[in-house]
């Protein structure tokens, strides 16, 4: 039979449920929702799953948040929801919270000091929605090019120079990146640098040198 003496403990480093994690932001998805009852009364417990974080025994990790059983829109429940469907609940009509099972998010990771004072842990501070994707590079270029030359071609069309009528590039770029006869690009050639330099101007007429004084005669 044991004895008090017998009542030996090893000490061990306390384990997080969330891992050690980094403050930052994580692609989760959310897996479960459940009531819960926690030191401020009936809460509402997020489980989530980092896609791309394991726990300690390589299984996809697990992490948890919590917010009131309250939804208005003062209450940390409300703004998640903005934040995970964009849309907010309608004041007065009840809220399906099952509806946000499966839904994929992001999770907001900070960091703060353990209730011992010393030890710093991890921490969801706030549920996101996923993140969007960045448009490319190229096709952004692309756009901000057409825009700029539709809003000069409008211009044009609305105020064209007297004598004008059409812009001195009209008909210039029709056909890039087709195939031309060498003399249908002699043509566009010789447009693009009637453009570029302008109208022929006369050559002006070079005036007489001026008469110098008569020579003396003996």
């Amino acid at each position: 039979m044991a004895t008090n003496n017998d009542l030996i403990i090893t000490a061990t480093e306390a384990a997080s449920p969330i891992g050690d994690l980094d403050a930052g932001i994580y692609p989760a998805t959310i897996i479960a929702l459940e009531p819960v009852e926690g030191d401020f009364g009936a809460q509402v417990r997020f489980t989530l799953c980092l896609a791309d974080e394991v726990d300690s025994e390589g299984n996809p990790l697990e992490v948890y948040a919590w917010s009131s059983w309250k939804l208005n829109p003062k209450t940390k429940l409300w703004l998640w929801i903005v934040s995970l469907t964009g849309r907010a609940p309608v004041v007065g009509q009840p809220y399906k919270l099952a509806t946000l099972l499966g839904r994929d998010c992001r999770v907001s990771v900070e960091r703060v000091l353990d209730k011992d004072g010393v030890t710093m842990r991890p921490r969801v501070a706030a549920l996101l929605g996923p993140a969007r994707a960045k448009p490319d590079v190229g096709d952004r270029a692309a756009g901000s090019v057409k825009a700029a030359l539709d809003a000069l071609a409008a211009q044009e069309a609305e105020n064209p120079a007297p004598g004008r009528p059409d812009p001195p590039y009209a008909g210039v770029f029709e056909g890039v990146g087709t195939s031309r006869t060498a003399a249908e690009q002699a043509e566009i050639d010789a447009e693009v640098s009637a453009i570029l330099d302008g109208p022929p101007t006369e050559n002006p007429p070079v005036p007489a040198a001026p008469e110098g004084p008569a020579a003396p005669t003996h």
